[in-house]
């Protein structure tokens, strides 16, 4: 099995080494028109009132 595996519609970035945020926007950016991006932040509600 290569190093990115995907069971189901929800993934995770891997790689996020220290790089510069520019690249990592960059990289983001060229992959977004092909493969919608979504960021999903687990929270409690009362973290959120």
């Amino acid at each position: 099995m290569g190093d990115f595996y995907q069971t189901g519609m929800i993934t995770t970035l891997h790689r996020l080494v220290r790089r510069p945020l520019e690249q990592l926007e960059a990289e983001l950016e060229r992959f977004a028109p092909s493969r919608p991006l979504a960021l999903i932040l687990p929270c409690l509600y009362s973290e959120l009132q």
